[in-house]
């Protein structure tokens, strides 16, 4: 996600822009990981309604109309991302979206926004280039839910929360990390058993 200064940048106007394509990729797919949201949700983003600055940091409000279950949700941007939303909302964003025309977060590089399936496309490439398999964007929602099963399986609360789903949504992966535990601990037994 991280970027040369701009002074250092190559004066081809096509490298500049794969650039600036590639340092918003890498934002999209830093809060897939950190907050997972839905795809439509993110891809919908404006800035001062969505993502908004806050104590140093930014606030991420996905109200009912942009949220599938129309569930509003309120996230904390992690402060690690602080700074890198910072330079892409003053340097990067520019240069990919007409901001006297639109209010989106995200620019597809010809001045316009960058739609549901674009986002859905380069999650697919980018994750087959680094991966060497594509997958796409719910596989962050799910990752994210294993993983608060695996930190506290018995507060399945807490995923519903943060995906904006019901419990019963997580159910399924809550019940994979109490599995997962007991395989953990039964091998574990096991071990100690077999020690001399």
């Amino acid at each position: 996600m991280d970027a040369p200064p701009m002074a250092q940048w190559p004066a081809s106007a096509h490298r500049k822009m794969q650039i600036c394509q590639d340092y918003r990729n890498g934002m999209i797919i830093a809060i897939l990981a950190c907050l997972a949201p839905r795809l439509g949700s993110l891809a919908q983003m404006r800035l001062g309604t969505n993502l908004l600055p806050r104590e140093g940091g930014y606030q991420v409000r996905l109200d009912s109309s942009i949220v599938k279950n129309k569930r509003a949700l309120e996230y904390n941007l992690p402060p690690q991302l602080t700074s890198y939303m910072d330079r892409y909302l003053a340097e990067i964003r520019p240069l990919l979206l007409d901001e006297a025309k639109y209010d989106h977060l995200w620019g597809n590089g010809n001045g316009g926004p960058l739609h549901y399936q674009s986002v859905e496309t380069m999650l697919f490439r980018q994750s087959e280039k680094e991966f060497g398999h594509a997958f796409g964007p719910h596989t962050a929602r799910h990752a994210l839910a294993s993983s608060l099963a695996a930190v506290d399986p018995t507060n399945p609360g807490l995923a519903a929360v943060v995906l904006g789903v019901s419990e019963g949504v997580v159910n399924g992966y809550y019940r994979q990390a109490r599995q997962r535990d007991a395989a953990i601990k039964f091998q574990q037994d096991l071990a100690q058993e077999r020690r001399p």
